[in-house]
Formats: structure tokens, C-alpha cells, sequence
């Protein structure tokens, strides 16, 4: 019976079970072969709901952040900032110092000199 319920996996764990002759041993092993039974039904179950709780999930993560944003408006304040000032800093120039042999000296552009950027800020590189 437990061949035809069971995975195709599970099929040589069953007919190991046939050559025990120790009932303790038996039911030791059917329990066993059971549990694994058990875990590929829900494992299986989990697969085949996935797409339903992965929807439900993302509805439901919404709500709660709205949720937090209604009763904390300020909440976002510090990630503003924070994405603010990286926006700054991909847009500012950094100095461009060369190291010359002597390394007590460095020479380094001006704050005034821009040094092109080849790429237009974009929301990935502020992430």
C-alpha cells in the first residue's frame, strides 16, 4: 500500500522494509518511511500554493507598511535622507589624487574641476 501511495523516490525505502523481520525494527522503519511520506505531501502542498501565498504575501506586506506610514508619517524621513545625500555624492566629483614618487607629496585636482561622469544618475546606482 505504501508503494502505491508514495513517491517514486521512496520506492526503495519501502521494499528495504520488506526484508525486516524484527517487528520493532518493521514499525521503526514504517514510521520512518511515514514521516518522509508526510513531508513530500506537504513540500508538494507548498509548491503547488506558492504562486496564491506569494500574492496574498505581497498584498499583505502593503498593508502593513501603509498601515506603520498612517500612524508614523515621518517614518521615511531617514531613508529620504539617506537616498538624498547618495544622489549627492554620485553626483558630485570626487579629487582625483596621483601618488608621485615621493610619497610626502600628492597632487590633487580642484574642487572646481568636474570630472565627467559617463552615466546619468539613475535609481540603481543611488542604491
Amino acid at each position: 500500500m505504501m508503494t502505491l501511495l508514495c513517491a517514486p523516490i521512496r520506492d526503495e525505502a519501502v521494499q528495504n522494509l520488506e526484508n525486516i523481520t524484527d517487528p520493532v525494527q518493521l514499525l521503526r522503519g514504517i514510521f520512518q518511511v511515514l514521516g518522509l511520506m508526510k513531508m513530500d505531501m506537504v513540500n508538494y502542498t507548498i509548491q503547488s500554493l506558492q504562486p496564491h501565498l506569494q500574492e496574498h504575501s505581497i498584498q499583505h506586506e502593503r498593508a502593513t507598511f501603509q498601515e506603520l506610514l498612517n500612524k508614523q508619517p515621518s517614518l521615511l524621513d531617514h531613508t529620504t535622507k539617506w537616498l538624498t545625500q547618495a544622489a549627492v555624492d554620485l553626483t558630485m566629483p570626487l579629487p582625483i589624487c596621483l601618488d608621485i614618487s615621493d610619497s610626502t607629496t600628492m597632487a590633487c585636482s580642484s574642487p572646481n574641476e568636474t570630472v565627467s561622469s559617463p552615466e546619468p544618475l539613475s535609481p540603481t546606482m543611488v542604491l
